[in-house]
């Protein structure tokens, strides 16, 4: 199995946003209990999270394909990703509607990545690449793994702020791929 350069790039974006998804599934509830939200507006938030799931993910993979691409569009939902995690490291509030918009913003552009590496992965490749699309569904426990480890020494050393802090670290280093993938072309309708 050879895996070009846009094949490992398309795979450390994965990573990138699954270890966001592993550190916000750990910490951020961890954090809204400690600064006074209740168990229920922690559950109401995490629910709300999906709606950004469900409501763009199609529509992005449409626009992807007859007007911006996918590159661009993963560039797009990395900045917006990046942004809003940094308001949340500067935010001292504990409004329960003010870390619902933080945290449904961030899923936006959570819900621009996720959409726009599938498509992109598997554009690259064919039916015969099943060892490279298994390869590709290893970015998840290996993700899920650094999150928690990353996350755990960063909140036990430093607390919450520079968990949060590493993630939007972390997904600006995730940019950089992003930004030397090569486009896929646009299907014209």
């Amino acid at each position: 199995m050879r895996l070009n350069k846009d094949i490992w790039n398309i795979y450390w974006i994965s990573l990138v946003l699954r270890i966001f998804y592993s550190v916000g599934t750990i910490f951020f509830p961890l954090y809204l209990i400690s600064i006074g939200l209740s168990i229920s507006q922690v559950g109401i938030i995490f629910t709300a999270t999906f709606i950004p799931f469900i409501l763009i993910e199609y529509k992005l993979g449409v626009l992807a394909d007859n007007k911006y691409g996918e590159k661009e569009m993963l560039i797009i939902g990395l900045a917006i990703m990046a942004i809003f995690m940094m308001v949340i490291y500067y935010t001292n509030s504990n409004s329960f509607i003010f870390w619902l918009f933080l945290l449904m913003s961030v899923h936006v552009g959570a819900a621009f990545v996720e959409s726009m590496s599938d498509t992109y992965f598997y554009k690259k490749i064919d039916s015969d690449d099943i060892a490279i699309g298994n390869f590709f569904r290893s970015s998840r426990p290996l993700a899920y793994l650094a999150g928690a480890v990353i996350g755990g020494i960063m909140q036990m050393h430093f607390g919450f702020k520079v968990v949060f802090l590493s993630i939007v670290i972390i997904i600006l280093i995730g940019l950089y791929p992003a930004i030397i993938l090569k486009d896929t072309n646009i299907i014209e309708k």
